[in-house]
């Protein structure tokens, strides 16, 4: 309960509004005219249940002096608002007002969806506002989530294109990427020169061959054995004494010259000769001519297989073959050619020019057989090998240039658009996986599932809402018509149910009257047809937000526990909606925690207070009034003195009326006389009438009144009093579409004015 009020300071009007400390009860009635900051009351109590600075810090007090502060006792704990902040949250206090009107029930003519929304909120109370608010939350996530996605996806869409999204993020990773690309360019380059590129050379196979190595090895380990030893060794004798070098080619070729029995250089008879000549032709047989032959035929050989040329050329072949390949064929075919190094090349000189230095010095001995060295047996090996080496390198040669030619032929065949795509696929892929991008595309990604997963939990949080709600507002709907029955309104809600738009649910509801359901509508539908706007009255809207508001917290569980803050509940009602909403106030006080009850209307606060249900003890009154600088203080007040000033006020409009002409403002004339005459008989005749609320009651208590009571003698006034009553509902309620009274005229108004007076003054 609040306790105290104990300092409001520069909050509207309310400047320095508690001179004295408010202690309020468990029933405090605040009076105060309009324009004295009832409004801003109940902005405190709404900023303080809502936690909300906003509802004050918008309110600075203009012209004021004094920095905003709020000091109330609530349950005997002090509650404080400064810095713009209040020091803690209350709240358990249901509040009706305008604000409360405006902002759940209707605006001006209309009901927005703003306004079903926040009506929702209100009558699911506390439980349901949760499962609300948790809907709400996740529709708010999957908004921020989808507006995310949205920006991610343009940003892939413009990185990815010309490729779909899609498409684009299912990309998969190659590691090869790089590899390939560089292919496709150098593909893509040689396709454009496909004509040049096929008009270059293949490979040239190596053209050579090798002696017999085995053959060269048997003639030079030969030794001469059909030679006597005795003709040798006289013919190795003679060598060693007449010859300087042992060369027995010499004395071979010289055996030739010798056609007579002279000596062809000198001229030297040869008969004493005759057996060293036998000797040498011994020696020098068919066996030493045959074996000499055979090296001659394989010097020869060796010199034409393994000349300088040949082998010049073989080392021109692979140098241009290695050309060749780098320059024109490495990137368009798989083999690669065999190396043969400038070594070896020059190993086979080196090997042949040994080969000749022995067959030299076996031809200058041919019957001697030659040694050969574990080092030159080596290179004659290696020489040997070079045939099957040359066969593998022209077996890859041919390779190659079936490759080449293969090339050649996919060069002339391959279509250069689709390379280019191709390039440009590979590029994206590759582009795909640069670090930002991979970023962004797992970003979306984990988005989407993201956004799967709230619209999953919020399908479930709104199912859990929706059969929540139906259970409630199966309830509310019957209660709201039950207060529309009690006020007489003549008019129901019918197919209270719930919608969603823009994705957050929403009260939707029909308006029943005459058996015709008619929809809440908009402000164009209000040109064409029936909806709310056009149909009810301004008191019927007020009605209609009171029982909502009556529904809802009756069937408050927590009742018990809250404050209750009304603000002129009865605001555009009549008299008999004025009754009824005492008798609803009644219960209000019994089942809250404490109710807090203002209004303009004394009388009707007066009125309140009176009912027999009532407890004097449980009750307080204040009043909102004017101080310093048009401020406004709050101070205690009695109800009575209110009531007798607003007669005075109402006395001194007729009085001035009447005595002075026209006035300014006939409609303050008109609002004037029915309340001057109701004061005048509720004053006049205070117990006979006690407990009419209105003219009505009152003109029903009198016209059954017994020549015995004090009201007897004022019923042959009441054919007068009904017809000012009528004149002045009409005037009231006849208005045109500006909302001003229409055509009050003035012998009328003067003529009713009069009698008011009179009757006031005591007829």
């Amino acid at each position: 309960m609040l306790n105290k009020i104990i300092k409001i300071y520069g909050v509207g009007l309310l400047h320095d509004a508690i001179p004295e400390v408010v202690k309020l009860s468990k029933i405090s009635i605040i009076y105060g005219e309009n324009g004295r900051g009832k409004t801003t009351l109940g902005a405190i109590f709404s900023s303080l249940a809502q936690n909300n600075s906003k509802l004050i810090s918008a309110r600075k007090t203009i012209g004021g002096t004094k920095n905003q502060q709020i000091n109330f006792l609530i349950d005997n704990v002090a509650y404080k608002f400064e810095n713009n902040n209040w020091d803690r949250l209350y709240d358990k206090i249901a509040i009706f007002d305008s604000a409360f009107v405006d902002s759940n029930v209707y605006s001006g003519f209309n009901v927005s969806s703003d306004h079903r929304e926040a009506l929702l909120e209100f009558t699911l109370g506390e439980t349901g506002g949760e499962l609300k608010q948790k809907v709400d939350s996740l529709t708010e996530k999957i908004s921020e989530i989808t507006s995310e996605i949205r920006e991610t996806r343009n940003a892939i869409i413009q990185i990815g294109y010309p490729l779909p999204l899609e498409s684009y993020i299912a990309l998969q990773r190659d590691p090869e990427i790089d590899q390939k690309i560089d292919q496709h360019e150098k593909l893509l380059d040689s396709v454009k020169k496909a004509d040049e590129i096929c008009n270059k050379p293949i490979l040239l196979e190596i053209q050579t061959s090798i002696p017999d190595i085995d053959r060269l090895k048997k003639l030079l380990s030969v030794s001469i054995s059909t030679i006597s030893a005795e003709a040798k060794q006289q013919v190795m004798e003679h060598i060693e004494s007449h010859l300087k070098i042992k060369n027995e080619q010499w004395i071979k070729d010289g055996l030739k010259l010798i056609k007579t029995d002279k000596c062809p250089f000198c001229a030297h008879n040869l008969d004493s000769s005759k057996h060293l000549m036998d000797l040498f032709q011994k020696y020098f047989d068919e066996s030493y001519n045959r074996h000499q032959y055979e090296l001659q035929a394989y010097q020869k050989t060796l010199q034409d297989t393994i000349s300088d040329d040949r082998i010049s050329k073989i080392q021109h072949t692979f140098d241009l073959n290695t050309s060749n390949y780098q320059s024109n064929w490495k990137d368009m075919v798989l083999t690669t050619p065999n190396i043969i190094s400038q070594s070896r090349i020059t190993e086979i000189r080196d090997v042949r020019n040994k080969i000749q230095d022995l067959i030299t010095i076996k031809l200058s001995n041919p019957v001697s057989a030659v040694d050969i060295t574990p080092e030159f047996d080596s290179g004659l090996t290696k020489l040997k090998a070079l045939p099957s080496i040359f066969d593998d390198y022209n077996s890859t040669v041919k390779k190659i240039n079936t490759e080449i030619q293969d090339a050649k032929t996919r060069l002339k065949s391959t279509n250069q658009s689709t390379i280019c795509r191709n390039l440009d696929n590979l590029r994206m892929l590759k582009k795909r996986y640069e670090e930002g991008n991979i970023a962004i595309c797992d970003k979306y990604t984990e988005l989407l599932k993201a956004k799967d997963s709230r619209v999953k939990e919020k399908e479930e949080a709104k199912e859990k809402f929706i059969e929540y709600t139906n259970e409630i507002l199966e309830t509310f709907e019957s209660e709201i018509n039950h207060y529309l029955d009690q006020f007489n309104a003549g008019f129901h809600i019918a197919n209270v149910d719930t919608s969603h738009e823009k994705g957050f649910p929403r009260i939707k509801y029909e308006l029943q009257l005459r058996d015709f359901n008619f929809e809440l509508g908009s402000s164009d539908d209000a040109l064409n047809k029936p909806v709310f706007s056009n149909t009810l009255s301004e008191g019927d809207k007020r009605t209609l937000a009171f029982s909502f508001f009556l529904a809802k917290t009756l069937l408050d569980p927590k009742l018990s526990e809250k404050i209750i803050f009304i603000d002129d509940p009865m605001s555009s009602l009549d008299q008999s909606r004025q009754f009824t909403t005492q008798i609803t106030l009644q219960t209000l006080a019994s089942k809250g925690k404490q109710l807090i009850l203002l209004s303009h209307d004394p009388r009707f606060l007066q009125s309140f207070i009176e009912n027999e249900n009532i407890e004097k003890e449980d009750v307080v009154s204040f009043e909102l009034k004017r101080s310093e600088n048009d401020f406004t203080v709050m101070t205690s007040c009695d109800l009575e003195e209110c009531i007798q000033s607003a007669y005075k006020k109402n006395y001194r409009t007729l009085s001035d009326y009447v005595s002075k002409g026209q006035c300014v403002d006939k409609i303050l004339v008109v609002k004037a006389i029915r309340p001057l005459i109701e004061a005048t008989l509720r004053y006049r005749f205070l117990d006979s009438l006690k407990g009419a609320d209105g003219l009505g009651k009152m003109f029903a208590i009198i016209e059954q009144s017994q020549s015995d009571s004090p009201l007897f003698p004022s019923r042959q006034y009441l054919p007068k009093l009904k017809e000012i009553n009528v004149y002045s509902s009409r005037q009231m309620h006849d208005t045109s579409a500006s909302g001003t009274v229409q055509q009050i005229s003035d012998s009328e108004l003067l003529k009713y004015s009069k009698f008011a007076l009179d009757f006031a003054r005591g007829l």
